[in-house]
């Protein structure tokens, strides 16, 4: 259930901004925050810490390139549009209720001949006496 507010296809493109983000935030501060220095197996690690972290929670490293604080505002921008995208498609799969008659209200209809408007290729014109 988890997965299913997005399609795989949005999953791979949000890994793949991850991803992207990270080298950027390595690129360009690299040459001047010391945080990021080290072996290239720690500069890989602090980068997708930085950039996973802000998913989540407030990041621990210091920012020293302005560049850098424009790219983590977009990412964080996209990161918030992301989380209220999913959290409205989780909260609508888990709460909507499925469209089907009741056999009471359709039995209603039926008994007091009453007319019923519906779209095209919905269920209501497929049921008995439906004209679709």
């Amino acid at each position: 259930m988890f997965m299913k507010p997005f399609t795989w296809g949005v999953w791979l493109v949000v890994a793949f901004i991850l991803i992207y983000t990270m080298f950027i935030v390595w690129f360009l501060e690299h040459p001047s925050n010391p945080e990021f220095k080290g072996s290239l197996k720690d500069q890989i690690a602090t980068a997708m810490w930085f950039a996973f972290c802000s998913l989540f929670f407030a990041h621990r490293e210091r920012i020293y390139n302005h560049l850098t604080r424009v790219v983590i505002a977009v990412w964080l921008f996209l990161v918030f549009v992301l989380t209220a995208s999913y959290t409205a498609n989780l909260s609508s799969m888990l709460t909507i209720q499925r469209m089907e008659p009741s056999v009471a209200s359709m039995e209603l209809l039926k008994r007091n001949n009453l007319t019923v408007g519906y779209d095209k290729g919905t269920f209501v014109g497929k049921l008995p006496g439906g004209s679709a």
